[in-house]
């Protein structure tokens, strides 16, 4: 079954050279080995935890590229990327933000620097394109679009950098059920349409409440920022999500946006 895991993996990356891996940090730590590059490109919002500790451990520089609401400032961009970078963007930004994938690539591959896609809120959607970077990972674990619960993947552009991290791909091997993996891929897609409707009426709900929805204009997204002021305001959000059995984090917050806002965490809801 592992096969057929594979093989399902190449249809959603575009990707021919796909490996299961443990985890998602290992393949964000796999990734920033097999670039070679010096500097790391990470963006200001929207990002993980984890890309900058996990560069800062292999010693690398790390450059914040400028965001406005987790999408990725391409004048910025542009400033920063050099032959000895790479970057390490997520291409739905903070869940919410779909990045411009073509123009970062044209943008990133003019200066010759290495692009590595967290695709931990994009698997199975046009967001997630391997003609658009060198590397490719995501987790399957707890509310990602394939919720398995444990384990990864990581996809690479050529077959040369799948060879070179062969080695290293044994210290991340995945522990999973491949049957269950399978089967959590091939609904993927009724996945993500359950959770665009339950986004959908979110937005609907709190547009018709009067309230600023971040990102709302964006065609896809799996977390919902709802601005708020005040604590009054809070309340009545974390209500609406108490009764709708929706779970929410508070920003102003890194992996979201930098704005005072309550992230309704859509992408949660479990489909078993």
């Amino acid at each position: 079954m592992k096969d057929q895991c594979l093989q399902e993996l190449r249809h959603l990356t575009k990707h021919d050279h796909v490996a299961l891996t443990n985890r998602g940090n290992a393949s964000v730590l796999l990734s920033l080995i097999l670039s070679g590059k010096d500097t790391v490109l990470i963006p200001s919002e929207g990002g993980w935890m984890t890309y900058e500790p996990i560069a800062l451990s292999l010693n690398k520089k790390v450059i914040r590229i400028k965001t406005t609401n987790a999408v990725i400032d391409l004048t910025d961009l542009k400033k920063h990327a050099n032959k000895n970078a790479v970057l390490l963007y997520h291409s739905v930004g903070g869940y919410f933000a779909p990045q411009d994938i073509k123009q970062i690539y044209d943008i990133c591959k003019s200066k010759d620097t290495f692009i590595i896609m967290d695709a931990c809120g994009s698997l199975g959607t046009e967001y997630c394109n391997g003609n658009y970077a060198d590397i490719i990972f995501s987790s399957f674990g707890k509310w990602k679009p394939v919720d398995l619960q444990t384990g990864g993947f990581i996809s690479f552009d050529t077959k040369e950098l799948k060879q070179r991290a062969k080695s290293l791909l044994t210290a991340t091997k995945f522990e999973g059920d491949t049957n269950h993996l399978f089967k959590k891929l091939k609904l993927i897609k009724d996945r993500l349409d359950m959770l665009k409707g339950i986004r959908d009426q979110v937005i609907a709900d709190m547009h018709e409440q009067g309230y600023t929805i971040i990102g709302s204009e964006h065609p896809f997204g799996l977390v919902v920022p709802v601005k708020f002021k005040g604590e009054i305001e809070r309340l009545k959000i974390a209500t609406y999500c108490t009764k709708h059995n929706l779970e929410y984090t508070i920003c102003p917050r890194e992996i979201r946006t930098m704005q005072e806002a309550m992230c309704i965490e859509v992408k949660r809801v479990s489909s078993e």
